[in-house]
């Protein structure tokens, strides 16, 4: 659960992952916030609509709904989880959800919808991928809570396609390998800066420059690279980028390098 600015809570799915340096420390991680306030809030209405209710909402949904009873069949499912899974509506009815999970995760996927129906607090939210009729898979994003359906326990599931979503982001992926591949090989060193100055990147380029490695660069605020009759100008000119930024070209400075000698430059940038 979080809280907005303006002071309303918001539930919030936090998947992460953590990074580890070449000795196997942990030296940080890097998550991302997905609001599922309005998966949370159908959820909720749901449990209190009546059956027929219910189905005159869940059938017209754009996720996938289905209710899995105790022996692990399906009770319900609507139109939307059935076509992403590639069944008629009669057939996941006499599907057992465990034919759903992939090998891999066929025991932990058992093992989650039981507790659930159980009533016990466990992964409620997750992402996992689903075996279709055909035998392929696709990723999913899984709401899940407990509900009482024709008079016995049952799990509640929400199921988002994440198909589009995760080429999405293969395709953004595979850009930024091309820009840094870009980066990597321009006769140009290109860098990056926080809004206190610090580097938080440097490319290969910063070598012949400076004389130093990328590595040694981050972490260095500008200014301590800076000749120092540049030193005064550059604090108003960064202050002045930060304030408003819009990209600029032609600034030119003298760099210290790291084998005492200096260099001069002229930096070109776009804030971001």
């Amino acid at each position: 659960m979080t809280t907005t600015y303006w002071g309303h809570p918001h539930k919030c799915a936090m998947p992460h992952s953590f990074f580890y340096n070449t000795e196997g420390k942990l030296i940080g991680m890097i998550g991302s916030c997905r609001d599922i306030s309005k998966i949370k809030a159908i959820e909720a209405k749901i449990k209190e609509l009546s059956e027929h209710s219910f189905m005159a909402l869940a059938d017209n949904a754009f996720d996938g709904i289905v209710i899995v009873t105790p022996d692990l069949f399906h009770a319900y499912s609507n139109r939307r989880a059935a076509e992403m899974l590639g069944y008629s509506i009669e057939e996941m009815l006499e599907l057992d959800v465990r034919r759903l999970a992939t090998p891999d995760t066929a025991p932990i996927f058992e093992d989650r919808v039981r507790k659930r129906i159980r009533g016990e607090d466990f992964s409620h939210y997750y992402q996992t991928e689903l075996v279709t009729k055909t035998g392929t898979t696709i990723p999913v994003e899984i709401s899940c809570s407990r509900i009482f359906w024709q008079g016995q326990p049952g799990d509640l599931t929400i199921i988002r396609d994440l198909s589009e979503r995760k080429k999405a982001e293969q395709a953004l992926s595979e850009n930024e390998k091309k820009l840094r591949s870009l980066i990597d090989t321009t006769s140009d060193w290109v860098w990056e800066l926080d809004l206190d100055g610090y580097y938080t990147y440097a490319s290969p380029m910063c070598k012949n420059f400076l004389g130093y490695d990328p590595q040694e660069i981050v972490g260095i605020n500008v200014l301590d690279l800076l000749a120092d009759e540049y030193v005064s100008n550059t604090k108003v000119f960064f202050k002045q980028k930060c304030e408003n930024p819009r990209p600029f070209t032609g600034y030119i400075a003298r760099m210290n390098r790291k084998d005492g000698g200096q260099v001069l430059v002229e930096v070109r940038g776009t804030p971001v």
